[in-house]
């Protein structure tokens, strides 16, 4: 019999980033990069997607949870550096109602650098989901004229 523990994983994480606070970030950032390190894939982009749903990005003026903002900084300049990127960020974002303002007030509460974004978009634009593929041809095609300048 197999058993599946993913339910179990996908609750604590959630439970991770909804008691998430200043004083035990260290320890919740540590909890969740080994489940990461256990469970891989799926727990990454389960994790991004509550960090999103959590935050209200559709006014980068609104978002008030620092902590959860540094956990998804912090998340996201690590999954940057994975062979997975991109897979992790559409299957992610594949699930999120996506429009263009979310896309620039991530970039800019985020304070992606000029490669973060540009990387963003080329991993967005891999999507099987047309809406999210379209959004990052956008955000790559608004990158293009700052690449031709440097």
């Amino acid at each position: 019999m197999v058993v599946n523990f993913g339910h179990v994983v996908f609750a604590q994480v959630r439970q991770l980033v909804s008691n998430l606070n200043k004083k035990n970030f260290k320890a919740t950032s540590g909890e969740l990069n080994q489940l990461l390190e256990v469970y891989g894939h799926d727990v990454h982009v389960f994790l991004f997607r509550s960090l999103i749903n959590q935050l209200d990005l559709k006014n980068a003026k609104s978002v008030t949870d620092q902590t959860k903002l540094q956990l998804l900084a912090q998340e996201l300049g690590t999954v940057m550096t994975k062979p997975n990127f991109a897979s992790v960020i559409c299957q992610a974002f594949e699930g999120i109602h996506l429009t263009e303002e979310l896309c620039n007030n991530l970039a800019k509460t985020l304070k992606l650098t000029f490669a973060q974004h540009l990387t963003f978009g080329l991993a967005l634009s891999q999507s099987q989901d047309q809406s999210v593929h379209q959004k990052g041809i956008r955000i790559v095609q608004s990158k293009l004229p700052e690449c031709t300048l440097a």
